[in-house]
């Protein structure tokens, strides 16, 4: 929960309205996602102590950030005025040639790009801790998780077996893999702290 003071003093939580510091204060439309919270993200991100590095992905080095089905929700019909809306800024992209890859139905594929950030939606990103309509976005960016393998496993070592049965007329294939993955988090002045990673918490209630 503690933001402040580690890796240098960039705090790693935001809260949506720029002015609250808890979660429980986050409570009124005024408190959805903006924009301008992803410029800020982003900015946490490039200050920090170590940087958070952006990964490489298909579209060049990216940030990720992932949010539940209620906060993109919040944010596809921001319409504040004087500020641009995520639906202006990708009309534009495809406009331009640059953003029509990002429309696709497949579940798991960034379903939109702001300031070199892919942004993900799942919808079993949790309520934060003692609220009821608050949620938390993640940006991530590289070495923000680790993955392992077993020794007779890897990347292009899966398990594969195919046989036959009932006279070679039923082909059956089975496959699989033994690894892990895991957050990284490393212990800093004797506490365990997430590596990589900037947290925004919006409120984002049940529509």
């Amino acid at each position: 929960q503690e933001a402040r003071n580690w890796f240098g003093d960039h705090g790693r939580i935001i809260y949506g309205d720029g002015t609250c510091t808890t979660e429980n204060s986050l409570s009124v439309s005024a408190c959805y996602i903006v924009l301008t919270n992803l410029d800020r993200l982003v900015n946490v991100a490039r200050i920090a102590t170590p940087q958070i590095r952006p990964f490489k992905s298909s579209r060049g080095y990216r940030y990720g950030l992932i949010m539940h089905e209620n906060v993109r929700f919040r944010l596809k019909t921001d319409a504040t005025a004087n500020s641009i809306s995520l639906y202006d800024y990708s009309k534009s992209l495809i406009q331009g040639g640059k953003g029509d890859d990002l429309v696709s139905p497949d579940y798991g594929a960034p379903v939109a790009e702001y300031n070199n950030v892919l942004i993900y939606v799942d919808s079993r990103c949790p309520l934060a801790p003692s609220t009821t309509g608050v949620r938390r976005s993640v940006l991530f960016g590289a070495s923000s998780a680790c993955v392992a393998f077993h020794q007779s496993n890897g990347i292009d070592r899966m398990f594969w077996e195919m046989d036959k049965d009932d006279f070679n007329n039923i082909t059956g294939i089975a496959s699989g893999m033994i690894f892990g993955m895991k957050k990284c988090s490393f212990t800093i002045g004797g506490a365990a702290r997430d590596f990589a990673t900037v947290v925004l918490s919006t409120y984002a209630p049940a529509i």
